[in-house]
C-alpha cells in the first residue's frame, strides 16, 4: 500500500502523510510513513498520543504558539511478530515563546529546530530572547530504553542579561536561592558551558551540576563583600542539587 500526499485537519492545524505500507517480513520493503503538520498548538489530546519522551519534553519546554512538525514513523524490524514502531522527526519554532519548566521567566522570539527520536531529544543553536538579553541555546536530552537513568545538558550563551529579571529567575531552583542570597544585580554576559541533570523519572528530583563562566557589565552583590560597581569575570562549577539536596560550588573571580 502506498499512501501519496493524504491531508487532513486538526483544528487549525494542516496535516499530511505520505509513505509506504507493506508485510513486515516482505523482501526489500522499507515500509515507512512521513507526516507534517504545520501551525500546531498542543493541547491535551495531542499530548496523551505522543510518545513518552517527546511528550516530556514538550510538556518540560511548554511551547508556546503553533509551530511546525515532522515525525516518520516505521517498524522496528521485519518480523510480523514485532510489533513495535520506531519514530524520529523535528519541531521547528519560528518567534514561539518557552517557559521551560524549570526556570521562572520565559524565553520570548525563539526560533530554531528541536529533533528527536525514541531516545531522547536534542537542540542545536535555537536562538531566542530573554527581556532584551539575547539567548542561544543547546539542549541534548536522553531516555535510555532500557530504564537508565534520564540524563541531560544544556548549553546557553547570554548577552546583555539583566541579573534580577532576567538570570535569577531562568536558574534551577538551588541556584536561583543562591543569587537571591547574593543579592545579584546589574548586567552581565553568561556562558554555561554545561548545566546538567539526571533523574529516574519525570516526577523525581533531578540532580544539577554546572560549569560556567560570566562577564559583569557593572554589576553588584552586595551579600558577598558588598560588592558593587564589579567589572570583570568569574568562573563557577559544582553541584547544585546533589542526591540529598545539598549545593556544592567552587568558583574563581577576576576583578
Amino acid at each position: 500500500v502506498e499512501i501519496n500526499h493524504a491531508q487532513g485537519r486538526y483544528k487549525g492545524s494542516t496535516l499530511t502523510a505520505s509513505g509506504s505500507v507493506f508485510g513486515r517480513d516482505a523482501a526489500n520493503s522499507d515500509p515507512t510513513i512521513s507526516i507534517r503538520i504545520e501551525d500546531l498548538t498542543l493541547d491535551k489530546r495531542l499530548l496523551e498520543a505522543m510518545p513518552a519522551p517527546v511528550r516530556d519534553a514538550l510538556v518540560a519546554w511548554r511551547i508556546g504558539g503553533p509551530f511546525s512538525a515532522a515525525i516518520s514513523l516505521s517498524p522496528a524490524s521485519k518480523s510480523a511478530a514485532d510489533q513495535r514502531i520506531t519514530y524520529s522527526g523535528e519541531i521547528r519554532l519560528a518567534g514561539n515563546a518557552l517557559r521551560p519548566s524549570f526556570a521562572q521567566a520565559p524565553l520570548r522570539d525563539v526560533s530554531g529546530v528541536a529533533r528527536f527520536g525514541a531516545d531522547g531529544v536534542s537542540i542545536q543553536s535555537m536562538t531566542g530572547r530573554l527581556g532584551e538579553a539575547r539567548v542561544v541555546a543547546d539542549v541534548d536530552i536522553r531516555t535510555p530504553a532500557d530504564g537508565a537513568k534520564r540524563r541531560g545538558t544544556v548549553k546557553l550563551q547570554i548577552s546583555d542579561l539583566a541579573v534580577q529579571s532576567g538570570l535569577v529567575q531562568l536558574l534551577p531552583e538551588p541556584l536561583r536561592r543562591t543569587a537571591l542570597r547574593m543579592g545579584a544585580s546589574g548586567r552581565m554576559d553568561v556562558d554555561i558551558r554545561e548545566l546538567a541533570f539526571t533523574h529516574e523519572s519525570p516526577d523525581d528530583r533531578r540532580h544539577w551540576s554546572i560549569d560556567a563562566g560570566v562577564r559583569f557589565l557593572n554589576c553588584a552583590l552586595p551579600g558577598v563583600g558588598e560588592l558593587r560597581r564589579l567589572q570583570g569575570t568569574a568562573t563557577v562549577s559544582g553541584t547544585a542539587l546533589d542526591a540529598r539536596g545539598g549545593t556544592s560550588l567552587s568558583g574563581e573571580l577576576n576583578l
